[in-house]
């Protein structure tokens, strides 16, 4: 799908899909520098969404929900699930400050 500046694509992630790195991302960048120089090819932030009625126990997966932001954890596409990618945050990780309004959809 070719898209320009500025394009919003809204995607069934249950499609069978794949990515591939951008043309000329084939180097690794070895410093902070010269990553500097490099222009952002392309953003994405998936945006999973089911009813809350889908969860087991609705108020028990918001405070696990609500732990993984904490701690820096990326959770998976099922938004009804405990699941998560990888590991926490390292050290460093400052968690978000988030409003009454954000908390709310956690």
């Amino acid at each position: 799908v070719r898209l320009q500046p500025g394009d919003l694509l809204l995607w069934d992630g249950r499609l069978v899909h794949g990515s591939e790195p951008a043309s000329g991302c084939e180097t690794a960048v070895s410093t902070v520098q010269e990553s500097s120089d490099l222009e952002l090819l392309r953003m994405a932030l998936p945006v999973c969404m089911v009813p809350r009625s889908f969860a087991q126990d609705a108020t028990q997966l918001s405070a696990w929900r609500k732990d993984a932001v904490a701690k820096g954890i990326t959770t998976k596409h099922w938004p009804h699930k405990q699941r998560v990618q990888g590991l926490p945050a390292g050290p460093d990780f400052c968690p978000p400050e988030l409003t009454p309004s954000m908390l709310r959809v956690l």
